[in-house]
């Protein structure tokens, strides 16, 4: 610690993953955590002297269209996002870059009970208009959640499902980008690329059902 009793740290930032993935018990699983819950991890980060903060909310868990119920759930998140910064985090959302979920994870209207897996929905970008359709529902959820510092794609990429190219990954990045920095700029802020991050996925399922 230094004389300000804050931990000494060797790199310029410094940060923390809250991945809301999984539906554990309650306080063990992020996802269903409160605002409360998530202001008193952000003060510890800071407490720790760290200074940046990403969130996986699982975007995935709506399925598109996107419904005015599950829209409202996100912009409801928005106030854990502002609160990341006002504790003085820089606040990054992740994303997997081509998945979401089928219309029967619906019968459950409550996200925070939400299962992906049963219900995942991969958009292979080498058929017709699956990229357009992907974009166009991200868009709508980047709508609601397009006050972060910035955008990290993470795990199931275009990779994930065969005979995909790494020019359909790149075409949605750059895409992505432009739908996530144009709001941005003509609010004045600080424009921030969303960063890819390869999850290595072979196809094949365990016997719980989940991808390798």
């Amino acid at each position: 610690m230094d004389a300000s009793g804050k931990s000494r740290r060797l790199f310029r930032k410094c940060g923390f993953y809250l991945h809301a993935g999984w539906t554990y018990e309650y306080p063990f699983a992020v996802r269903r955590w409160t605002r409360r819950d998530y202001a008193g991890m952000f003060r510890l980060l800071r407490r720790l002297n760290l200074d940046q903060v990403m969130i996986w909310p699982m975007m995935e868990l709506a399925p598109p269209p996107l419904s005015e119920t599950d829209a409202a759930y996100y912009r409801e998140f928005r106030l854990v996002v502002d609160d990341a910064r006002a504790a003085g985090l820089e606040c990054l959302l992740t994303s997997s870059p081509n998945l979401s979920t089928t219309e029967v994870i619906r019968a459950e209207p409550n996200i925070r009970e939400r299962v992906w897996f049963p219900h995942e929905r991969v958009f292979q970008f080498n058929q017709p208009g699956e990229l357009d359709a992907y974009l166009r529902h991200a868009g709508a959820l980047l709508q609601c959640l397009n006050n972060a510092d910035g955008f990290v794609f993470i795990d199931g990429d275009p990779g994930g499902y065969p005979g995909a190219r790494p020019a359909e990954f790149w075409r949605c990045s750059t895409a992505f980008a432009a739908n996530w920095n144009a709001p941005r700029r003509s609010a004045g802020r600080k424009s921030c690329i969303g960063l890819g991050a390869a999850g290595a996925r072979t196809g094949k399922k365990t016997a719980s059902g989940n991808p390798t």
